[in-house]
């Protein structure tokens, strides 16, 4: 991962724990909100196709989205998952760039 995909990932971080509730409220809304992957990519400002590599273990670079399999051609992810996978990555990226810095 470089340094601007880390950037990204900081900045989808803050934008997250500014804008989400953290009394597990989602926001006001009872139902967990499940994301086709074209509205994943939205969210992520990546496309679909890119949004699909995020599920494969071989193009994740280590832990790949949580998706739910619904049928071979259709997946959902639900949004709190969604967050909680880029916040473990952004940590992740965070330690992995102090560790580079350090080591220079």
């Amino acid at each position: 991962m470089n340094d601007l995909d880390a950037r990204r990932l900081d900045n989808l971080a803050e934008y997250i724990r500014r804008y989400r509730p953290d009394d597990g409220t989602n926001g006001g809304d009872t139902v967990d909100e499940l994301l086709t992957l074209e509205e994943v990519g939205a969210y992520l400002k990546v496309t679909k196709m890119h949004a699909w590599r995020l599920t494969q273990e071989k193009y994740a670079n280590g832990e790949p989205l949580p998706v739910w399999k619904l049928s071979p051609g259709a997946v959902r992810v639900r949004l709190s998952e969604l967050d909680a996978w880029i916040e473990r990555r952004t940590a992740a990226a965070n330690e992995t760039l102090a560790e580079r810095r350090r080591n220079q």
